[in-house]
């Protein structure tokens, strides 16, 4: 079975360095409810310590929320599709919040509940 630390490293390692520092900014800023995590915490981290980083400062579901949205930010909107897939389809639900039917999690995802794409 993943666990949320390995689907969000999936998730990471599949952003080029530049959606990384991005993602990283975002961090650093802190966006809606989230608190900043300081820019020393993640000056040097790679995508293994970013993961250990946000799963201890945000928690489960905060780590997965903030993750989720700081792509919706960035326009990452495949990504957010292939991460909830992968919590939402794992062997063993990751997270009970996420075991929504999908036309659900896409109105709480989307803006005025329109899934791009589609």
């Amino acid at each position: 079975m993943a666990n949320i630390q390995h689907v969000l490293l999936e998730t990471l390692q599949n952003l080029s360095e530049c959606d990384i520092k991005t993602f990283q900014w975002y961090l650093n800023n802190g966006i809606k409810e989230f608190r900043p995590i300081p820019k020393a915490q993640l000056e040097n981290a790679d995508r293994t310590d970013m993961v250990d980083i946000i799963v201890q400062c945000y928690k489960g579901n905060g780590a997965v929320d903030i993750t989720l949205s700081i792509l919706r930010k960035m326009n990452k909107n495949q990504q957010v599709e292939v991460l909830l897939t992968k919590l939402r389809d794992g062997k063993e639900t990751l997270l009970k919040r996420w075991d929504l039917p999908w036309t659900m999690l896409s109105t709480c995802l989307h803006p005025a509940g329109v899934r791009e794409g589609v």
